[in-house]
């Protein structure tokens, strides 16, 4: 069963959460790719950016139940890389709905 490519929060969810760790998360974004099925996004490798993307994933898979996430920290303090993939339709909806993109 293909789950659809929407967020089952009410406006003002959304809203408040776009406002909170979506915000922060948009402010650590040092680097975007397309990938396919999706966006991966570069943070620098402090604890405190692991931290900000692991919530967003974890919040995220609460509304958003088609996406597909991978957290990666490179060895050595590198940088963290937060994958968001699934559907078609989800590098639309990342880049618009969570303005993470570019």
């Amino acid at each position: 069963m293909a789950l659809p490519v929407a967020c089952s929060l009410s406006d003002a969810e959304f809203r408040a959460r776009r406002a909170g760790v979506v915000a922060e998360a948009r402010r650590g974004v040092r680097e975007t790719r397309r990938v396919r099925g999706g966006w991966a996004f570069r943070f620098d490798g402090e604890a405190r950016w692991i931290e900000v993307a692991a919530r967003l994933m974890g919040l995220e898979r609460e509304c958003c139940r088609f996406l597909r996430m991978r957290l990666t920290a490179e060895p050595d303090g590198g940088a963290v890389w937060l994958e968001m993939t699934g559907p078609r339709g989800t590098a639309h909806f990342v880049r618009v709905e969570l303005g993470l993109a570019a």
